[in-house]
């Protein structure tokens, strides 16, 4: 693959079960994967969309598949290495329950039975509530899938 040019075609990579390593496209059109044991590289999955920053972290999850979060994409990435497959199947939507009700604040009804909601945890109580610092904003992440 060319890899010249910009300078943030790639921002993260994560090694897989297979011993290869993926790197989501940051300002790339495709996935990067790299095989160590060949000493060879190669874009892999269908190109994503034109734009910066899209994808800037990946996490190895459960099944040996990739997912890479996104910073400016719309949907999450998921990268299947045994089949060296990449979908974009989820859509984020993030739900912050005190923040104004605007339109992408809140959760669209079918995903109050379809969604997942990624949380953070909930606050430890204080011991001296006079002195206790605000609580934090719970701001979530509802998954979507769209196949």
């Amino acid at each position: 693959p060319e890899l010249s040019g910009r300078s943030d075609k790639y921002a993260a990579a994560a090694l897989a079960e297979n011993g290869r390593i993926y790197a989501p496209p940051c300002s790339a059109r495709r996935v990067l994967e790299i095989d160590p044991q060949q000493a060879t590289a190669r874009e892999i999955g269908r190109e994503t969309e034109d734009q910066t920053d899209k994808f800037q972290c990946v996490v190895r999850a459960g099944g040996g598949r990739l997912y890479a979060i996104p910073f400016d994409a719309a949907r999450i990435l998921e990268i299947s290495p045994p089949d060296a497959a990449v979908r974009d199947p989820l859509r984020c939507r993030l739900y912050a329950p005190s923040a104004p009700q605007r339109k992408e604040t809140a959760p669209p009804p079918e995903l109050k039975k379809t969604g997942v909601l990624l949380d953070s945890p909930e606050p430890a109580e204080p011991k001296n509530m006079a002195t206790a610092p605000p609580e934090p904003e719970r701001v979530g992440v509802f998954l979507d899938s769209l196949d």
